[in-house]
């Protein structure tokens, strides 16, 4: 996008119609339009530019275009309210192209302009001549034979009126387009000004950009004046810059708007205004040249390479002249910290460490089943338990290390041939959700994106808590649910490795049968290298014959919508240290040979619900005080895989959602009595049996009442949930397409609150968490001692996890 002001338009205005030159506009009278001058201004500067002045080069037809509306140019004219696309071309091919003589210009155009009036419409609508014209001209510009700058204006549309209640747009815009060698013109909100959204090839965009000429009519204060006039958020400019100025702006206002967060208490880098010598009895040519925030980096070293937010393996004692009783009093792991900051602080600010990844292009195709579905499977009735299901894609990411023998392009084909194949058995994926009832199952398809990233190391992917940055790797945008119930994409990375990210549709799978099927997909994928026929065992699709589908009416689902912003991070835990915990619970409730002794992930989730319900309380400690306020209810919640716990026990293959939640209300846990929350979670999960069954089949209506009374609690704030989702013992690593099984599978940021999902970590060493929480509930953990004890050390975890290699 650029600016063009009303002076530098006035100063156009007056140098295309003043003078000697103003003869070609004798006998149309009217001056230029600020719209004339601009685009004869910036036809010129793309002729000069662009052009080629060569006896060897093609001759080549260079035409310029302007889109005409046709409701003021009908007898008698159209209203404004007209619906449809009311807009012919008008065609110019100008008697001279090039240079800056191009007064003529606005006559030629005029003339063309003049002729779309009662009489073409006539013709217009008789069509066929006009058809063969356009064919033509197509044809003309698919050979290269016609090159055309299009220029099309809402100027003087009411785009500003907008006002729902809350005032008028502080500013409208254009987004980038995919069409080459467009011009959009929109007035400027005020002042007189005109935006110019000028789409073309990067390398023609850059010699315009650096057009001298060009550069003395745009304004150079566009983006400090957009920034001032958005003082209190923080509104992206949509600009159609390209290469080294795009991302040299793109950095320089992202900087910007961290300026303004900087207040922020939890910001992860702070850091700058800290600048200084470590130690006053040294200077700045000894050990240390300065600092950023607790970093420190000798002579030989920058800032940037040294950087808080990347580096932590370096961190080390500021001065070797210090002890560790002086300077750092304590560590954990890798973590060392000194006496002004505490355990959790320098927890945090290590973990601070942001990824980017950036999609460079992206190209979709849409994979069909090998074999039609036939007429009778058209239907997939969902069962209740798929009825009661979130609205909300599931997402997984499988990263691979670079095969060195295949090509991406041999690896994109694989995938997809295996696909459309597994589709025919996985048929309801293909298909389209409809009206929470039932999937309908007419091969529409599933859509595979390929992807070209240019991102860090994929082992600074590991490394990263953050994981937000991996939904850029995801098909679809997590909370835009759509009928459509798969979606994969193919992300291919510089360094030579690529993932699968795929996002599966809630509402009619749950994590098991997503798992199962990426298994079922690489297995035809390795029986169609070896040449083998079919021998892959379909899903079962008896959920809707055991849970028959109900009438769900009065009943909303289940709410993922969040009124505050939610932060989504990755720890991984000690396995060790948690058999540790284990063991500690198991001693302190004096379990009996018979007894069911508590599980790994049992027993890391009842310490972190500890430190979750403490934190909570202790925030609400005032509101529950007051005696008028109804007592906050805090409930764990445990998902559980149903399949086994029938009798007999399902298949794993069993499509569809198989779970249920297994709720516990503990009373107020502190310290050691934490067991005493193990205890209340096992007996009701083992409550969940085949009587269970029974009872939530014949009684659905009670349980809609039950979650819809919870639904309203959890609206007013009464009640507070905290879920735990476990993925452990899944075969999540079971994914060989042929070039062996992932170096690292992921899941990615999802805007649920307070959710809490366990995975295994690939060698099974220890327990991967995906938190997500609100950024103050985050910080109590990451601030607590014994949580932080039982991670395992981020930097240790990049060096033994095979991805590093890279």
């Amino acid at each position: 996008m650029f600016v063009f002001e009303a002076s530098k338009i006035e100063t156009l205005k007056s140098k295309y119609g003043a003078g000697d030159h103003s003869k070609s506009l004798e006998n149309h009278q009217k001056p230029p339009s600020r719209v004339e001058a601009l685009s004869a201004f910036i036809w010129s500067r793309f002729m000069a530019a662009t052009q080629v002045k060569s006896d060897i080069a093609p001759k080549r037809i260079y035409a310029i275009v302007h889109a005409v509306n046709l409701r003021t140019r009908i007898d008698p004219p159209l209203p404004e309210h007209s619906f449809g696309n009311l807009y012919r071309i008008a065609m110019t091919i100008p008697s001279l192209d090039i240079g800056e003589e191009c007064y003529g210009l606005l006559s030629q155009v005029r003339d063309q302009v003049k002729k779309i009036d009662k009489h073409y419409v006539e013709k217009l609508q008789k069509g066929s001549e006009h058809l063969d014209f356009i064919k033509q001209t197509s044809d003309n510009v698919f050979k290269g034979e016609m090159v055309t700058l299009n220029f099309t204006s809402l100027c003087r549309f009411p785009l500003y009126e907008a006002d729902f209640g809350w005032g008028n747009p502080t500013w409208v815009g254009s987004p980038a387009l995919t069409f080459n060698n467009l011009v959009v013109f929109i007035d400027a909100k005020s002042g007189g000004g005109i935006e110019a959204y000028i789409n073309m090839k990067e390398e023609d965009l850059a010699k315009i950009e650096g057009d001298g000429e060009f550069l003395a009519f745009v304004s150079p204060n566009v983006f400090r004046s957009r920034v001032a006039n958005c003082k209190t958020t923080a509104e992206p400019l949509v600009m159609n810059l390209s290469g080294e100025a795009l991302d040299a702006y793109n950095e320089a206002y992202e900087e910007l708007m961290k300026i303004s967060e900087s207040d922020e208490e939890d910001s992860p880098c702070p850091i700058f205004e800290t600048f200084s010598a470590q130690n006053h009895s040294q200077t700045q040519s000894e050990e240390v040249n300065g600092s950023v925030g607790h970093f420190a980096f000798s002579k030989e070293e920058t800032a940037g390479d040294d950087s808080p937010c990347q580096a932590f393996e370096t961190f080390r004692l500021q001065s070797p002249k210090q002890t560790q009783s002086e300077q750092v009093i304590g560590s954990v792991g890798n973590f060392a910290f000194s006496k002004g900051e505490t355990l959790g602080e320098k927890f945090r600010e290590e973990f601070s460490k942001h990824i980017e990844v950036e999609v460079i292009s992206k190209s979709i195709e849409m994979i069909k089943p090998f074999s039609p579905t036939p007429n009778h499977l058209h239907h997939h009735q969902l069962s209740f338990l798929d009825q009661l299901a979130p609205h909300a894609y599931i997402p997984f990411l499988f990263f691979y290390e670079s095969t060195g023998t295949k090509t991406i392009t041999q690896i994109s084909n694989i995938l997809k041939t295996s696909l459309s194949k597994i589709l025919s058995l996985y048929y309801p994926f293909a298909g389209r959700v409809k009206h929470n009832l039932f999937v309908h199952c007419s091969d529409q398809g599933v859509p595979f994106f390929e992807s070209k990233v240019k991102s860090q190391p994929l082992s600074d992917m590991i490394a990263s808590p953050f994981v937000s940055e991996l939904n850029k790797l995801l098909p679809y945008r997590l909370g835009e649910v759509t009928e459509v119930p798969l979606g994969v994409q193919l992300n291919v990375f510089d360094c030579g490795g690529f993932a699968i990210g795929l996002c599966v549709s809630h509402r009619i799978a749950d994590g098991l049968t997503s798992f199962t099927f990426v298994n079922r997909w690489a297995a035809q994928a390795n029986c169609d290298a070896q040449g083998k026929s079919n021998i892959i065992v379909g899903p079962d699709f008896s959920a809707a014959s055991i849970f028959p589908p109900k009438n769900m009416d009065g009943y909303l689902g289940v709410s993922i919508v969040n009124k505050k912003a939610i932060v989504t991070k990755r720890f991984v835990f000690d396995g060790s240290k948690v058999q540790a915990l284990r063991s500690r619970y198991e001693e302190s409730m004096n379990f009996s040979k018979t007894q069911k002794r508590p599980s790994k992930v049992e027993a890391l989730s009842a310490l972190l619900w500890n430190i979750f319900l403490a934190s909570r309380r202790e925030r609400d400690c005032v509101a529950i005080s007051n005696q008028s306020r109804t007592q906050t209810l805090y409930t764990v919640v445990y998902i559980m895989n149903l399949r086994s716990r029938f009798d007999p026990p399902l298949p794993q293959h069993a499509f569809g959602n198989y779970y249920r939640a297994a709720t516990a209300t503990p009373t107020l846990v502190n310290g050691e009595e934490s067991h005493r929350l193990v205890r209340r979670v096992i007996e009701e999960i083992e409550n969940i049996d085949n009587n269970y069954m029974r009872r939530f089949q014949e009684g659905y209506r009670e349980h809609l009442d039950f979650m819809r009374k919870r639904m309203e609690r959890f609206a007013k704030g009464e009640l507070v949930t905290l879920t735990f989702s476990s993925v452990c013992r899944f075969p999540i690593y079971d994914a060989d397409f042929g070039w062996g099984k992932p170096a690292w599978v992921s899941m990615a940021a999802m805007d649920i609150n307070n959710q809490i999902v366990f995975m295994d970590t690939k060698n099974g060493d220890g327990i991967e968490s995906y938190f997500s929480l609100t950024e103050e509930d985050m910080a109590k953990f990451e601030l607590h001692k014994e949580f932080i004890a039982l991670l395992k050390s981020p930097v240790g975890n990049v060096k033994e996890n095979s991805l590093s290699r890279l």
